[in-house]
């Protein structure tokens, strides 16, 4: 059962990390920009908040593909397991845990 343990470390630091990602998205994107200064200085802005936006996206989206490859290598140990029942079982109580 240790791999069964090493299965639920991994996918509960996949989720984890994803929480920490969604965490970390700055809530100042979501402002409207400033509109009193000048639009070289607002577009400015909007580059910057855009690629400031596409890295927060592309950091979820990892850690998003992370925990999918991870809960997917779970279920592909299940399915091995002689005692694939009681296993599907433990896995079950886990996700609830979690």
């Amino acid at each position: 059962m240790s791999a069964l343990r090493g299965h639920k470390s991994r996918v509960t630091t996949a989720i984890g990390t994803l929480t920490k990602m969604i965490s970390a998205v700055d809530s100042s994107y979501l402002t409207a920009p400033d509109t009193t200064s000048t639009p070289e200085v607002q577009m400015r802005n909007i580059l910057r908040r855009r690629g400031a936006i596409s890295a927060a996206k592309f950091a979820i989206e990892r850690a998003l593909e992370i925990l999918k490859e991870r809960y997917e290598a779970l279920l592909l140990y299940i399915q091995t397991q002689p005692d694939r029942a009681s296993v599907s079982e433990e896995v079950d109580q886990f996700w609830n845990e979690i």
